[in-house]
């Protein structure tokens, strides 16, 4: 991919022949080096959606992002994937295919994974569509298709100061040459939308949830952050 790209998240995706291939919903960040590793498009409610590679990225221009590989390539393109796991450590009640409630007082260390497909690992059984959440003595856990280290980012990620305050949303993700991030355009404001340049200096961590500066808003705006209304 060509150096300091700029990635909207929700930009189009074309394959190499300029056939339409999907959206960016999230951008898959290396939490350890702030490396892009991956895009991921077209995951909606009743999609997963698929995993790109960066360098399966061929560049990015003002019509949105160019692959390498065409569109049937695209379809083999590994699926993300993400399964939720509990641990029961006490009573717990969850929902039932019936769309009932189901309670067990197991126990121990084991863990099985939330719904009807457990493979080879044990789990829970059927459950609604809209299952209850459990409630009772367990902890949860979620494994995706990612490494342990990786946190995704998408459009409605929150950007939040040194004190805590939100800023407002990722909008634009600005890369190096190496594709390491180099900064954040952060979507602001309630009535009046308008933007605000983050610097990759700024940054303190990107967790699973959210974006931590290591400065105030304040120190934002003063340093020449406002990019555009």
């Amino acid at each position: 991919m060509e150096s300091k790209a700029k990635i909207d998240i929700g930009t189009k995706v074309k394959s190499s022949v300029g056939r339409h291939v999907g959206d960016i919903d999230w951008l898959v960040i290396d939490g350890r080096t702030n490396q892009l590793e991956y895009l991921v498009i077209d995951k909606k409610v009743f999609s997963n959606g698929r995993l790109v590679a960066i360098g399966q990225v061929a560049r990015v221009d003002e019509h949105g992002v160019v692959l390498s590989i065409t569109a049937e390539d695209v379809k083999k393109l590994p699926v993300y994937d993400e399964v939720e796991s509990i641990q029961f450590r006490g009573p717990v009640t969850f929902g039932d295919t019936l769309g009932g409630v189901t309670s067990t007082s197991s126990g121990g260390d084991q863990w099985m994974i939330y719904g009807a497909e457990g493979g080879q690992y044990a789990h829970t059984g059927e459950a609604p569509f809209f299952r209850m959440a459990p409630i009772g003595g367990f902890v949860s856990n979620v494994v995706t298709s990612f490494e342990e280290s990786d946190v995704a980012i998408s459009e409605g990620t929150s950007v939040v100061d040194s004190h805590g305050e939100k800023i407002g949303q990722v909008d634009e993700v600005l890369l190096d040459s190496d594709n390491r991030i180099s900064g954040l355009i952060v979507r602001t404001g309630r009535m009046r939308h308008h933007s605000l340049r983050i610097e990759q200096a700024w940054i303190a961590g990107i967790a699973h949830d959210h974006i931590r500066l290591n400065v105030s808003m304040d120190q934002v705006k003063q340093q020449g952050g406002a990019d555009k209304t």
